[in-house]
């Protein structure tokens, strides 16, 4: 999505708006992480000559500013701090609402059950009345998601001409619900003496409620990184009916990885590392509203013993937001000492993490390792598999093996997929019996024909570079 021109409306769920954002804000500031803030406006430029430059004069890219006295102020929606900030980007603009127009056709945005918050089918109908349904990613077995019934209630009884249906597992009958899953989880931590490592997502937001759950039947605290701890806040702020405040779980910390210097130092952290605050403010001149400011407020910094004074409930609120992890964030050497405690959120990227917490021997003693994500399904990501399973080998980690027919080892799941069974899928188009039938994100098209045979609906495999009429 980062690669769609801004000015093209992103027509999705609440939710997705909110996660785009949560995203862009945890990640990178390269291209590939424009979902929600766009900052496309740059110019060609020779750079200036001064005491910092080696090639003065030489071409670089530089961000056009957007307004012309560099800096704006921006009241925090979580905070309610005004802080001064160098520019402000440009935002997509997200369209939400559950049904519109767009020229001269209508839509619907149908709420789905996916492994990822926020996901929706698009029903369009044209100007004469042909209904087109894409179904996007679906599921009907995840926690409080919407059934299939109550789905089909949504689409609706009239007549569909088109329907462009997913079908990541049409070959497989294999159905288990969250419920199982969290039920081997349970089991497994309750039985694991030592620290128990688990591995899912960070944008499963049902996963994550499954673990902490299972983390707290069996005594634990559960210990998550601080990119989901940011994305539940702001979901949190969005709905909090739906979505608990990470900060009020009491078994769930944010597990605080050296950052820097390894020093644990407070320098090293900053934005959603630190906390719950994704802009600390433009800090360029002492009129600057921004954390500095509170800090010394607070009696922290060089000018802190001329004003140290009360804070206001916002700039007391944006403060406690910004350092959160910092001041109650969990270290590796907590862990280490008191493994039992601990329900601890790692992949493989955490690795580094396995040093600090293992003993002197190097070894991480009655430990268990949980894969709680989705199989390997490119070469890349057996190969991470396999050097994972070197690791937790090396500290002594003990994992649920299988073997498969080349004699591969690979890691047992204790996961449901995002996607619905062959079976479910077929249930699904036989009930709403479109006239044209497009299966898409699948290796094996042909399936559809198989299982769909004597219908009466018709079914394309999609080509490449070719145009489709309705």
């Amino acid at each position: 999505m980062s690669f769609i021109d801004k000015e093209i409306d992103i027509y999705s769920t609440e939710t997705t708006k909110v996660l785009s954002k949560a995203i862009t804000d945890v990640s990178n500031s390269g291209v590939e992480y424009q979902f929600y803030e766009v900052k496309d406006k740059l110019k060609l430029v020779n750079k200036t000559e001064s005491y910092k430059t080696v090639f003065p004069n030489e071409l670089e890219f530089k961000e056009v500013l957007e307004n012309s006295d560099k800096k704006c102020s921006i009241t925090c929606p979580k905070s309610g701090y005004v802080f001064t900030k160098d520019v402000v980007s440009s935002i997509r603009n997200y369209k939400t609402k559950s049904t519109g127009k767009i020229g001269n056709l209508s839509y619907k945005i149908v709420p789905v059950g996916h492994s990822v918050p926020g996901a929706a089918s698009i029903l369009l109908t044209t100007s004469d009345n042909k209904r087109i349904l894409y179904t996007g990613d679906i599921r009907f077995h995840g926690k409080d998601e919407p059934s299939m019934e109550e789905y089909l209630a949504g689409v609706g009884k009239e007549p569909i001409d088109i329907m462009i249906c997913e079908g990541t597992r049409v070959d497989s009958d294999k159905k288990l619900t969250e419920e199982d899953v969290f039920q081997n989880i349970k089991k497994k931590i309750q039985e694991v003496t030592g620290l128990v490592f688990i591995d899912f997502g960070w944008k499963d937001t049902t996963r994550f409620e499954t673990i902490a759950q299972a983390a707290l039947e069996a005594g634990r605290i559960f210990l998550i990184n601080p990119k989901i701890a940011y994305l539940l806040y702001e979901l949190h702020r969005m709905d909090g009916s739906k979505y608990k405040n990470p900060i009020d779980m009491r078994n769930v910390k944010v597990y605080k990885k050296r950052q820097e210097g390894c020093l644990y130092s407070k320098n090293d952290y900053a934005k959603f590392k630190a906390g719950y605050l994704d802009n600390w403010g433009r800090n360029k001149a002492k009129e600057d509203k921004n954390l500095v400011r509170i800090a010394e407020k607070k009696g922290i910094g060089r000018e802190a013993s001329e004003i140290v004074e009360d804070l206001s409930a916002e700039e007391n609120l944006a403060w406690n937001l910004a350092t959160s992890h910092i001041d109650n964030g969990v270290t590796a050497y907590e862990v280490r000492k008191n493994p039992e405690k601990y329900v601890l959120m790692f992949s493989f990227w955490d690795a580094n993490e396995l040093f600090d917490i293992s003993t002197q021997e190097g070894k991480i003693q009655n430990s268990f390792y949980i894969r709680a994500s989705c199989e390997p399904f490119s070469d890349e990501m057996e190969i991470d598999e396999r050097k994972l399973m070197n690791w937790l080998e090396k500290f002594g980690i003990d994992y649920d093996p299988s073997i498969d027919e080349k004699g591969n080892k690979h890691f047992i799941s204790a996961h449901v997929s995002g996607h619905a069974s062959g079976r479910e899928l077929i249930e699904l188009i036989e009930t709403i019996m479109p006239k044209k039938l497009f299966p898409i994100h699948t290796e094996k098209p042909e399936k559809f024909k198989e299982l769909l045979k004597g219908s009466g609906i018709e079914i394309i495999e999609p080509v490449a570079g070719v145009s489709y009429s309705l």
